[in-house]
């Protein structure tokens, strides 16, 4: 519960709004952001069926604000390792694939919403995330 409430903190539907929550944010102490980072990545791999796929919500959110200024560098790598890892369950790997998407899906309308006003992903970045979701989309072996 308490991620969906994060994610709903972070989200707006207006520009001026996001712009106040990306903000308060960003004056949240770089020790708290972290922990909260990464509480959320160690919770992605939880064995609770149920808590990986709420969390990837409040994960895809924070990937929105982080991602473009190239913060949060192990968001991409600890997602890849989810989707890729033959030890991670199922429900881990599609929670996963569920966080690239809602994060692509975010990225797209917050950009949409602030005019361009914040960067461009770097392309490293862009294909790390499609090399992720097209290994989620693999068959098995």
């Amino acid at each position: 519960m308490a991620s969906l409430v994060l994610k709903n903190t972070l989200n707006a539907k207006t520009a001026q709004t996001q712009i106040q929550k990306y903000n308060t944010w960003k004056s949240i102490p770089l020790e708290t952001t972290k922990h909260v980072k990464g509480t959320l990545l160690t919770a992605m791999r939880s064995a609770h069926a149920n808590l990986p796929a709420f969390v990837a919500q409040a994960a895809a959110e924070i990937a929105c604000f982080e991602l473009p200024h190239q913060q949060w560098p192990e968001f991409i790598p600890t997602i890849k390792e989810n989707i890729t890892s033959p030890e991670a369950a199922p429900h881990i790997q599609q929670a996963s694939l569920k966080c690239l998407g809602y994060t692509c899906n975010r990225l797209a309308d917050v950009r949409i919403m602030l005019d361009g006003q914040i960067p461009e992903l770097p392309e490293a970045t862009i294909n790390d995330m499609l090399t992720a979701l097209v290994d989620g989309v693999q068959p098995s072996s």
